[in-house]
């Protein structure tokens, strides 16, 4: 019966290159959604690992806010009680601690998707937030601390299209790019662009205050210590150590994970869809030669083998098409940044040969029910 499947693909090549194409275009949703899942899941793994150490004091989240919020972009602490914090709460590093002021950018694109912040630290105090990381072009750190000029992580200069010795629009402000940095695989750091903490204050219209005080402990063993003092002396702010901070990221990928479930199971029952419309549409076509069929013998269980194997060989040129248009939709749209895993290409093809499968049992079921003798009259 293979032969025959085959025959009656080809008889309709319009037909079917348009429903291997479609089913093609939903493995590539799939496939690319998988591939963003893993890249982000990935991202925040690292960026939990550099924040071991680590305590951000700050307000109470607003109204419909988690109290984990991370970044703490709402959080408002006055520049005052910023400085106690710095020179009074033993246990830490001064050195590798700091104020800093978060403002957004950008929405997220999705639930848990990345965005674009300004991240704005005290000129001599940037390697606190940014680590080791180099400048792959310009300058990693800030002339002064009132200087306008922003040094830009490279996944944002990218997306901002953002050039070295040229300007940058924030808040209305042309501001001149000093550095761009080198790729670290953190988004903290590669979506931020960082100008210097008393220009930002104002320019976002803030100067007294900021949004947290990033606070390095002088051992791991001190953070608790550290974090029991901040509750002690300042009992209106809260603490984020390296624990929240894991705990409001999980909370991120849960909704990221709702967001593009939905998005791959949209893309399967589209191909279920787009499957099952042509499968009907050709036993319709094909009554009288399914009849005929059933008039010479031809078992019920053939008959929905045949419209079964049709709909599999569809379904599995679209998934194995797709898998190429997913490598295309990231170099094109994301330049290579989502890691699409090899371990994923199956997965994708399952998803289409299933949804295949599925599409093309009730036009099968429907063949198996067609009378023989009327189908004989049917035009």
């Amino acid at each position: 019966m293979l032969d025959i499947a085959f025959k009656n693909l080809w008889a309709r090549k319009t037909r079917s290159i348009l429903t291997v194409l479609g089913v093609a275009v939903c493995i590539m949703l799939f496939l690319f959604m998988v591939g963003t899942t893993g890249y982000v899941e990935g991202n925040m793994e690292k960026e939990i690992a550099n924040y071991t150490g680590q305590i951000y004091v700050k307000s109470p989240a607003v109204s419909g806010l988690t109290g984990a919020e991370f970044p703490p972009v709402s959080s408002v602490i006055d520049s005052i009680s910023a400085a106690r914090i710095l020179e009074e709460t033993p246990g830490i590093d001064r050195d590798k601690s700091t104020p800093v002021l978060f403002r957004t950018l950008n929405r997220e694109p999705y639930p848990g998707g990345p965005r674009n912040l300004a991240v704005c630290l005290p000129a001599g105090k940037e390697a606190v937030y940014i680590g080791d990381t180099g400048a792959a072009m310009g300058s990693n750190r800030f002339t002064d601390d009132t200087s306008a000029e922003a040094i830009v992580g490279k996944t944002a200069a990218e997306y901002l299209k953002v050039e070295w010795g040229k300007t940058i629009s924030i808040a209305g402000q042309d501001i001149p790019v000093r550095g761009i940095l080198e790729d670290t695989g953190i988004q903290a750091i590669n979506l931020t662009v960082f100008l210097p903490l008393r220009y930002a204050q104002n320019l976002f219209r803030q100067p007294d205050s900021v949004s947290a005080v990033l606070l390095t402990a002088s051992s791991a063993g001190e953070v608790q210590n550290v974090v029991n003092d901040i509750k002690t002396r300042f009992p209106k702010l809260e603490t984020m150590s390296q624990v929240e901070m894991a705990k409001s990221m999980d909370a991120m990928l849960t909704g990221m994970h709702a967001f593009f479930g939905g998005i791959n199971a949209v893309a399967a029952l589209v191909a279920v869809v787009v499957v099952l419309v042509v499968m009907f549409m050709a036993v319709s076509e094909r009554t009288r030669e399914i009849g005929t069929l059933r008039a010479i013998g031809a078992r019920k269980r053939t008959i929905l083998g045949l419209i079964v194997q049709e709909s599999f060989f569809l379904s599995l040129l679209g998934g194995v098409l797709g898998v190429p248009l997913g490598y295309l939709m990231n170099a094109v749209m994301y330049k290579g940044l989502i890691v699409i895993e090899a371990a994923d290409f199956p997965q994708s093809i399952a998803v289409a040969v299933v949804a295949g499968i599925v599409g093309g049992l009730y036009p099968a079921w429907r063949a198996t029910r067609i009378n023989p003798l009327q189908a004989l009259r049917y035009e």
